[in-house]
């Protein structure tokens, strides 16, 4: 491992692969993404951002990622024993096999029941896929101290890199600069090495070529080779490039889009040869969004409460968009519908625009009664869930349901404490909110359904550290902490719950959320 080991004491250990296994569970659009957002507290647990003190936004998204399923089955890693289980999130039946030498991270693969885990100590992932006559394994070598997945979406192509964020007391001199780019058709994995500190990695739309976004700019990858055949740099002088953000690559890989932090500049860069477009907006950009369809981008500016949309291309004239309402600071956008969400979270504002793409672009406010945190469009863009900021006071909290569709009022929803994870459903009909206030031992899951928007509050026993949806056994999820390993499936129709405790000590099933 890079930087200091903090040895950690086994229970507590276990349950860090809750959180740190599995990659996202739902693989498309902001989900797996990777914008940077929570730290970590010391059971690993990514949680939400402290306000900043100097007005910026906290981006959220990351912060309430989903912990990976695939199909029917629930992956879970155990470092300890070199096991991983998957459990049938339907029949609730444990399976586990074995890996390597701490497997830790794990990923799904593509759109079957495969996922591939890295083994810590032994700086090598298994490749794990159930078949019709049980799981076959096998087994990459990487290069020291991965601790995270890109999966390119057919599933082909997994890159094993190192993520700074997640190694405490990281030194200057570590650049974590090496990749591992696994070829899972051909069984061959080659070590490369990128610009530093990689903090995302993305792939093109025909998975031809990859992009690490790093402190050097866009190292480009080609695949087939594979090989790093270009560096890309976002910024002619050193003190500007350093403050890029906010970077992304188009699905053709032909350019990229970035924003420089505290500036209104937002630059389209031709990967090909590094032509710059630089576009002056007029005020500090505060977020850049590429949408769904990955041709096309949309840059926030908060304090002239307006937006613009850039195509990412040799033609990137913006269009400008002036919002009559409050001053919205990010976006956020729907998978498979031309809707966004503009919001702020960095001053108290009970209102949340509804921007329709059009065209042409249309933007309507909608009052939301509590301060904005954070805002989740369904994949179809008909709701959203609007998490609100929580009061100092009782530790409590609060969401919202919120149509886009139609205009309708959105419907508050008080919570017993603060929200920590949000996963919806693929078919947008189902939202699972997870709070969480461990000093007084509150702690709960919200099943939402829409477009009734109606909600079930089920208790939880125990410490939530990940939550989620198995989309095959049509359940949600939630990992808690405890010494045997703890999970409660919420069935998304009946809401009937069932808590597994013990994975490979003998599992006990009981009914209800705290056995």
């Amino acid at each position: 491992m890079h930087g200091r080991t903090r040895w950690l004491d086994p229970p507590l250990l276990f349950f860090l692969t809750w959180l740190v296994a599995c990659g996202t569970a739902l693989q498309s659009g902001r989900y797996a993404d990777e914008k940077l957002g929570g730290d970590s507290d010391a059971s690993g647990n990514a949680g939400i951002p402290a306000a900043p003190t100097d007005g910026s936004e906290r981006e959220l998204e990351s912060s309430f990622e989903a912990p990976v399923a695939t199909g029917r089955y629930l992956w879970v890693a155990n470092p300890l024993s070199g096991r991983v289980a998957y459990i049938d999130a339907a029949s609730l039946a444990v399976s586990t096999v074995a890996a390597g030498n701490g497997p830790t991270h794990v990923a799904a693969i593509g759109n079957e029941d495969a996922t591939i885990v890295i083994n810590v100590r032994s700086n090598d992932a298994t490749l794990l896929r159930l078949t019709a006559t049980g799981i076959t394994t096998k087994t990459y070598p990487l290069a020291p101290g991965m601790n995270h997945w890109s999966i390119s979406k057919d599933g082909r192509y997994a890159i094993a890199w190192t993520d700074a964020k997640k190694v405490p007391l990281a030194q200057k001199t570590q650049g974590f600069q090496e990749i591992t780019v696994v070829d899972l058709a051909t069984d061959i994995a080659t070590v490369l090495s990128v610009g530093y500190r990689p903090t995302q990695i993305t792939f093109d739309a025909a998975a031809a070529q990859a992009f690490a976004m790093t402190a050097d700019g866009i190292s480009v990858i080609a695949l087939a080779t594979p090989a790093v055949i270009r560096n890309v740099r976002l910024a002619d002088d050193l003190a500007t490039a350093a403050k890029a953000t906010d970077v992304s690559v188009n699905a053709a890989g032909t350019h990229a889009i970035v924003r420089f932090e505290g500036t209104d500049i937002v630059t389209v860069v031709r990967l090909a040869d590094g032509t710059k477009t630089p576009l002056l907006l007029g005020t500090p950009v505060t977020d850049l969004d590429l949408l769904p369809a990955g041709d096309e981008a949309i840059a926030v500016m908060r304090e002239s409460s307006s937006l613009a949309l850039i195509s990412v291309s040799d033609a990137p004239a913006p269009q400008s968009i002036a919002l009559a309402s409050q001053k919205m600071g990010s976006v956020t956008t729907a998978a498979d519908a031309a809707i966004a969400l503009l919001y702020t979270n960095a001053s108290a504002v009970e209102e949340v625009s509804i921007l329709s793409l059009g065209p042409p672009a249309t933007a309507r406010p909608a009052r939301v009664y509590s301060r904005v945190l954070g805002a989740f469009a369904t994949q179809d863009g008909a709701h959203a869930v609007v998490l609100h900021e929580p009061p100092a006071s009782d530790g409590t909290g609060a969401f919202s349901l919120l149509p886009l569709a139609a205009d309708l009022p959105a419907k508050i929803v008080a919570t017993n404490a603060a929200p920590l994870f949000v996963a919806l459903t693929a078919d947008s009909s189902r939202a699972l909110v997870v709070t969480a206030d461990v000093g007084k031992k509150r702690q709960a899951a919200y099943l939402a359904r829409m477009p009734a928007l109606s909600t079930q509050a089920i208790e939880l026993g125990s410490k939530p550290l990940a939550a989620g949806i198995v989309e095959g056994a049509r359940r949600a999820f939630v990992a808690q902490s405890h010494p045997a390993g703890r999970v409660t499936f919420i069935h998304l129709d009946s809401g009937e719950t069932r808590t597994l405790t013990g994975f490979e000590l003998g599992a006990r099933i009981a009914t209800g959320g705290q056995p």
